[in-house]
Formats: structure tokens, C-alpha cells, sequence
């Protein structure tokens, strides 16, 4: 019953992409199936491209900790707060953001083209990964997400 009240039964969705190979500044084009449990109220359907950058930190203790930041953000809201129903699909394109090679290196920060909030004290790791991430947002229960990953080919600049 607690999974049902938190929302894990709700369904899934299921992005497709027309490829997953990219260079920055190319459209990634997809599709976002609902395959919900029944129709569901929700405040927006969206999608997102992101890079992940995992950042290590080192305190005056010496101590280390590892945060993950989402940057090269681009955000499209496919459709506002209404009745969502199973089997719904919705098409999307975004725009990779252009970026270089050394904007994808130590800091990885795009201050002009990311949407996050990114701050890097004393070095990073390096993107992780880019992906495709769509989300419904349902109130009171968990969202509906679905994320694929992606390559981005920063050589091809």
C-alpha cells in the first residue's frame, strides 16, 4: 500500500531518440511515450539534455567529498498542468548547446549556456556523461522519469 500512496506504481516513460551520437550544436530529435497505470494529473510534462560533471572537493581537514552538478543544461516544457493519459506521445527537439573542448575540461562550466547552478572549488573530474531526461511531474508522488544516455563528440567542433 506505501508503494501505491508514494506513487511507484504510477508508470513509467519511455524516451526514443532518433540517434544518441552527437557533436555540440546538433539537434537531438525524440519522442516521449506515457505508459502510465491510468490517466494522471500532473503539473508539466518536460525534457531535458544535460552533462553530468562529478566535482571533488577537499576540506582544510583534509577530507574529501564527491557532489554530482548537472551543466550544458537545455530545458523544454512540453505541455502544462492537465490530465495526462496512458499512452500519450509527445515529439521534442533540443538544441546541444556549443561548447568546446576546454569548456568540457577541468571546470566544465558553460557559464553563458547552462541553466544550472554549478560551482567547482578547486577542480573536477570531468563530465560523466550527457543524457535525455524526461520527467512528469506529478504532485503529492514520486515523478515520472525515463533518461537515456547520449554522446557528445566535442572533436567534431
Amino acid at each position: 500500500m506505501i508503494a501505491v500512496v508514494f506513487g511507484l506504481f504510477e508508470g513509467k516513460i519511455i524516451v526514443t531518440l532518433e540517434k544518441t551520437a552527437f557533436v555540440p550544436g546538433e539537434t537531438i530529435n525524440g519522442k516521449i511515450k506515457l505508459d502510465l497505470s491510468h490517466p494522471k494529473k500532473a503539473r508539466e510534462l518536460r525534457v531535458e539534455f544535460y552533462g553530468e560533471q562529478e566535482v571533488t572537493t577537499r576540506d582544510a581537514k583534509g577530507q574529501t567529498s564527491r557532489k554530482t552538478n548537472h551543466v550544458f543544461s537545455a530545458l523544454q516544457r512540453i505541455d502544462g498542468e492537465r490530465e495526462y493519459k496512458p499512452g500519450e506521445e509527445f515529439e521534442f527537439s533540443l538544441v546541444i548547446p556549443q561548447f568546446s573542448r576546454v569548456d568540457m575540461g577541468l571546470s566544465g562550466v558553460l557559464a553563458t549556456m547552462t541553466t544550472a547552478s554549478v560551482s567547482h572549488p578547486f577542480g573536477g573530474t570531468g563530465i560523466r556523461g550527457y543524457y535525455v531526461h524526461a520527467s512528469l511531474d506529478v504532485p503529492n508522488a514520486f515523478d515520472v522519469n525515463d533518461r537515456v544516455k547520449v554522446t557528445v563528440n566535442p572533436n567534431a567542433v
